[in-house]
């Protein structure tokens, strides 16, 4: 690599650093919406825009950033546990007139809640599986996470 070559290369990496401090910037005052992204994917868009491989650059191969599905705010998942057991019913909800009162998607599960006749039941599927689907009725709500699940 030539002088000239390095100093575009340090010149290049520079701005990308300016530009990432911007967005951070931005996410500490609240002024950058992160609804679609995470921080994180915000600077590898922006280091992929600048030609910046950080893998390529340290040597890695593991460095990729938070994607935005995988976030999980750990007090809203203590607050909300739930215990569920598998259902010892007939329900055909895949047939159910229904609407789900909740869905969700996880990295790897597809779920759905329904209401029925007072009790609540969730439909998970694994994505990318032939298996058919789970069907739980939830056992409790509880309000810690280390709670007996037998109490």
């Amino acid at each position: 690599m030539t002088k000239k070559q390095l100093e575009e290369k340090v010149e290049n990496m520079a701005s990308c650093m300016l530009s990432i401090l911007d967005s951070i910037k931005l996410a500490d005052n609240d002024s950058l919406d992160l609804s679609d992204e995470t921080l994180s994917e915000v600077m590898f868009r922006k280091m992929e825009a600048y030609n910046i491989d950080l893998n390529k650059e340290l040597g890695f191969t593991h460095l990729k950033p938070v994607k935005h599905e995988a976030k999980v705010v750990v007090s809203d998942f203590v607050k909300n546990y739930e215990v569920w057991e598998p259902c010892s019913t007939n329900i055909q909800i895949l047939t159910f007139d229904k609407e789900p009162i909740e869905t969700k998607n996880s990295l790897d599960t597809y779920e759905e809640k329904y209401v029925i006749d007072g009790e609540t039941y969730r439909l998970s599927h694994k994505i990318d599986s032939n298996n058919p689907p789970t069907i739980e009725k939830l056992k409790k709500l509880s309000r810690k996470f280390n709670q007996d699940i037998n109490e």
